[in-house]
């Protein structure tokens, strides 16, 4: 489904600018939300209710395709074919910051509202991006910032970290 209208990137109203990209999101409109995102961020959030473009994402998922309790994808019949664009969309947002752990008014994460609703391969996506994010914050908190002489604020030569492991 496509928005009715394309995406003004140039609106500088924050809480216009969020809905369109939770509404880009929710219908995954991947060429809307291409061009939104080259202007806005992956992590707004609606006012009202918390929901970020992941859960807008995966609250649009087709709901012809839900997953049964050993994981495989049932769908009502209709063609037999996985939509690829729940998926395409959240990690579009992925790539492009969106918070794989944000709360919304629920206290739901994108991946508890994925788990909840049965879109398990969305649920998947999550779960990864996650053990990504704590696997490379965990490997930076083994580095610590090395202290210049210069008061210039420059860095010279090395890069400036060592590893404390």
């Amino acid at each position: 489904m496509q928005t009715n209208s394309p995406p003004d990137p140039s609106s500088s109203d924050p809480a216009i600018s969020a809905r369109q990209v939770l509404l880009a999101a929710s219908q995954h409109d991947l060429p809307s939300l291409q061009e939104l995102l080259k202007t806005h961020s992956a992590s707004v959030q609606d006012p009202e209710t918390g929901s970020t473009p992941l859960h807008a994402a995966i609250a649009g998922a087709d709901r012809k395709q839900q997953t049964t309790t050993n994981g495989d994808v049932e769908t009502d019949g209709e063609g037999g074919e996985e939509d690829e664009r729940p998926a395409e969309t959240v990690k579009l947002l992925l790539l492009n910051g969106a918070i794989w752990n944000d709360l919304d008014g629920n206290d739901e994460t994108p991946g508890c509202l994925a788990l909840r609703l049965g879109v398990r391969r969305l649920y998947d996506l999550l779960v990864d991006a996650g053990v990504r994010a704590e696997i490379l914050l965990s490997r930076l908190e083994g580095y610590e910032r090395i202290q210049d002489d210069d008061d210039d604020g420059q860095e010279e030569g090395g890069g400036g970290v060592t590893e404390t492991m």
